[in-house]
């Protein structure tokens, strides 16, 4: 049954703008380098997450703190749970807004550290595809601590992350796809002896105009991610290689953790 309990109180947005390379990489041409990540992919996590036995018959009320188009807020909302996207990309929450059912989310702009909701009022927290590991750690942390601070005693963090042996052992240095029109090409190394992968991508539309912009993003392991939301407050439970809950190993399609705030 759907949560009818009063939402959090939400101020105006605040000015930051995004960094001008995640401007290009989560705003309007997020769909073409990820054509994947779409409605049915987030039905189909939501639908396995919710699943998860740890939460029982909950959660009712969700923030996802990097909700992009608000896919994954959709997919909470059609199966009755409160739920609340944060995300500062205009485009990417433009696009929410003119879907097919923009009445569905309730979505904010705003800075996942420095979220306009009211303390506990959340029984859980997501922060999906890889939202951390851009900037430095510190930054990471103080997501953690906002994503603890939302939450209720008790309540869930879920996290979505590469897997770095994954990376580190099968990078694909270079590939090529069209969508629709548009050529996208992808160019991927490590550096830093393996501390971080770098990609360029490039996309080619039919009128010659070109779209450039790099991405950076630190690789670390389940230990070191796991110190860290220990020492951000929160008690890791369980660490998956997807959503469906399958044994985590290195070299998994990906690292799901699941954490409890303490």
């Amino acid at each position: 049954m759907r949560s009818e309990r009063p939402a959090p109180a939400i101020p105006p947005e605040p000015a930051r703008p995004l960094s001008r390379w995640a401007a290009q990489a989560f705003g309007g041409s997020f769909d073409l380098v990820y054509p994947d990540r779409g409605a049915a992919e987030a039905e189909r996590e939501m639908a396995a997450l919710l699943d998860w036995p740890e939460f029982g018959p909950g959660p009712e009320r969700v923030v996802d703190l990097s909700c992009g188009r608000g896919r994954h807020v959709e997919a909470l909302v059609r199966r009755g749970r409160f739920a609340l996207g944060l995300d500062l990309s205009r485009e990417r929450l433009a696009a929410a807004r003119r879907g097919p059912d923009p009445e569905a989310c309730r979505l904010v702009r705003a800075d996942r550290g420095r979220c306009p909701c009211v303390s506990g009022a959340f029984d859980l927290a997501l922060l999906l595809f890889q939202s951390l590991g851009y900037g430095s750690p510190a930054e990471d942390e103080r997501a953690l601590q906002e994503a603890r601070r939302l939450l209720r005693p008790g309540g869930w963090l879920v996290l979505e992350l590469l897997d770095a042996e994954r990376v580190w052992r099968g990078l694909v240095r270079r590939s090529e796809s069209r969508r629709g029109t548009a050529r996208v090409v992808q160019r991927r190394r490590l550096t830093g002896a393996g501390s971080h992968v770098v990609k360029r991508v490039r996309i080619r539309h039919p009128d010659d105009r070109d779209e450039c912009w790099t991405e950076r993003v630190r690789l670390e392991g389940r230990e070191v991610h796991e110190a860290r939301l220990r020492a951000g407050g929160f008690e890791p439970l369980g660490a998956f290689g997807a959503v469906d809950r399958r044994a985590h190993r290195p070299g998994s399609d990906g690292l799901w953790l699941l954490a409890r705030r303490a």
